[in-house]
Parts: C-alpha cells; structure tokens; sequence
C-alpha cells in the first residue's frame, strides 16, 4: 500500500499556465523523497498540495489511500510537519514555544509537552537550556535545527520541506542535512523535500523526482538517475563530473558492506560484552533485539563508565548510533564516515533490521584503489589508521 500518492496532478492558474501537469508517483512510508528542479519547474507547488496550500485542477492526491480533498485542512496540517526556508520562529515566543505550537493547539497537557520538549532538543543535537531563549539569541543553524524539531514536535508522520537548508552556509548545510537523514532514518518519518541542489537530492533522498515545466521528468532512485538519466535535461542538472564519477564508481552500501557483524543481545550480562570485545578484537558491539532489530551500541568508554553499576548490557548501551540503508548511494555517506571519524556505520533495511556494516576501512581501500590503484592502497590505509 502506497503512503502518498500523486495520480494525474495538475495545476492550471487562471492565466492559463500550467503550475503542475499530469503528475504521478508514489511513496512508501518511511521514504525520503527530494523533488528537483530549476526555478518554476513546479516542484514548491507539487509539495503545497499536499498540505492543501494549493489545490489540484486535476487529478487525485491520497494519503494512507485517503483523498486529502475529503480531510478537514486544519486538521490534516496539523497533522503534517512543515520546515521552510525562512523557518518561521515567532520571535516573541520561547523556542519552547515555538517547538510546541503544534502540540498546544492540539491542547497536550503541560507535562507532555515540556517532557517532548526535552526529547526533541537532544535529538537535534542542542542544550536544554536553549528552549529557555528567544530566536534571536540563536545562530541560524540554531534555528534551522529548531524548525526540525518543530516539525517533530506533534509526532507527524510525513514531514514537508522546501528549500529548508538554502540559508545556510556550506558547513552548517552539511551539518542539518546530516542531522535529518539521520533522524529519518532512525524515526521512520516520511519527508519530501524541495531542492535545487543535485548534490543535496542525491545525498539525501531514496527516491529523486526530476520537475521542468510543471512535468514530473523522472522519478527513479539516485543510483538510477546517475545510472540513467532520462533526458538531456535531466544529465544537465545532474553535470559532467557526477556522471562520470558515477560511471566510475556507481556504487550502493549493500555492495561495500560486510555482513555478520558482531552484535549483543540487550538482556546479557555486561561482563558477557567485555568478553566478547576480547574474544572478537573489537571495542565496540552492536546492540540487537532477537529479531535482529538495531538497537544501538556498547563500547569500551560506555563500559568502564558504568560497569560497576550496570547488571546487563540494557544498562550501559547508547542509543544514539548512526545507521544506513543499503540501498544507500556509498558517495552519500562518505562524508558521515570519515568527517566523524566512526570506524563503521551498521547498514538496516527499511525495518531497522541490521544487514551488516560499512567500515571506514574498506571505503579507504575503495577510495585509493580507484583514485590511485592498488599500488599504494596498503600503504595508504596505514597512514590514514595511524
């Protein structure tokens, strides 16, 4: 069953032109939709009508096989998390506040709303003492990761974003844009995105829907669109040098990835995971339930932190863990992999079911072996771990 789907959308203004014509794709839930295009390709209209801010001439838009045409727009917006460029913090309120608009008109009791609050400023990386301030006591990547939390905030599942990092410089972009794959993936939110930015679509998206003239030109998966770019036009947004690179070294994390990591159940023992580290060579175990669901993670400095007050691994392991999926374009998580200095990231399917990992090893190897041959791989993997 499809999550969201556009059958035959279009849009016509009363000039005559044509906003959106014919349109139609769908999701599934938990995907990561980038629609791209130049400037009035129709893409900020298509994703407008899903909150019902603007309204099909033609065709039909169901969510969760329900026509939006038949929902109540208040209360389907309310049930929609909406990131904007600008972002839109009343400057006013509290960022508190501004966090809980959502939850507030939904009338959640006090203690609700301060204990999400809570949750929501620690998943976007921030201090608690920030909901506390006013917005213009943030720095704009402040801000910008504030309108993320805000469209946590009533725990929707589909999130709206257009051009929601436009603003930012290039360090900070790359920061939020991190920041969200990471929470999508690990919260299972639905998010469409508008951009035009090829290198942002694809490093972020599981699906990329290419816009020009109010036409939907492809909508494929970013290692198809590499692959296969339908029309000039779309080669032409994609560049030269992303074709090539593609052509080169086309790869998914399925294909670099190692399978049967060494895991830990969460009810075993802590001493049982020092045993294990010993007996495996390694200094971190990943954390699974008997479904082989990820967890999280149990390291050393977690260990000698709290093993005297810790009975079983439950006690001790961290949740917060980066994950990917193997369908993942390999180039998209590069910069996760070697800008944070992890020895490997653990690769899930769309259930969070753990397939294996990708280590900083082997995407080293890859990286020489095909920038400068095999030569010098070994010798270069060993300046890069020293």
């Amino acid at each position: 069953m499809s999550y969201l789907k556009f059958s035959h959308i279009s849009k016509r203004y009363p000039n005559g032109a044509d906003g959106v014509d014919d349109v139609s794709f769908e999701a599934e839930a938990g995907e990561f939709i980038v629609l791209i295009g130049t400037s009035g390709s129709g893409k900020t209209t298509l994703i407008r009508m899903i909150n019902r801010l603007n309204t099909p001439t033609k065709g039909e838009l169901t969510i969760q096989e329900k026509n939006i045409k038949k929902i109540d727009a208040i209360s389907l917006r309310r049930k929609i998390g909406y990131v904007v460029q600008s972002i839109g913090l009343m400057p006013h309120m509290t960022i508190q506040q501004n966090m809980m608009l959502v939850p507030n008109l939904l009338k959640w009791p006090k203690e609700k709303q301060d204990a999400k609050a809570l949750e929501l400023i620690e998943l976007v990386d921030l201090e608690p003492e920030v909901l506390e301030r006013f917005p213009s006591e943030l720095s704009g990547g402040q801000q910008q990761r504030i309108g993320v939390a805000r469209a946590l905030a009533a725990e929707q599942d589909l999130i709206l974003m257009d051009e929601p990092f436009g603003a930012l410089d290039p360090i900070t972009r790359e920061r939020i844009q991190q920041l969200v794959k990471k929470l999508q993936t690990e919260l299972k939110k639905t998010i469409v995105l508008v951009t035009h930015d090829m290198d942002e679509a694809l490093k972020l998206a599981t699906h990329i829907g290419v816009m020009d003239g109010g036409k939907l030109i492809q909508y494929a998966t970013p290692a198809e669109i590499l692959k296969n770019p339908a029309t000039d036009f779309v080669a032409n947004l994609i560049g030269h040098e992303r074709l090539l690179a593609a052509q080169q070294q086309n790869m998914t994390v399925g294909e670099l990835m190692k399978v049967n990591p060494v895991t830990i159940l969460p009810t075993e023992p802590a001493r049982k995971a020092i045993e294990e580290m010993r007996e495996r060579s390694v200094d971190t175990l990943l954390v699974t339930d008997e479904q082989n669901h990820l967890l999280g993670v149990v390291n050393l400095a977690l260990l000698d932190e709290y093993y005297g007050h810790a009975t079983t691994v439950a006690d001790i392991y961290s949740k917060r863990i980066e994950r990917v999926r193997a369908d993942d374009l390999l180039s998209s998580i590069v910069g996760r992999l070697l800008q944070n200095d992890l020895s490997y990231i653990p690769v899930v399917n769309q259930d969070n079911v753990l397939l294996g990992i990708v280590s900083r090893r082997n995407l080293v190897e890859l990286i020489y072996d095909t920038v400068w041959g095999n030569d010098v791989t070994e010798k270069a993997i060993t300046e890069s771990e020293e």
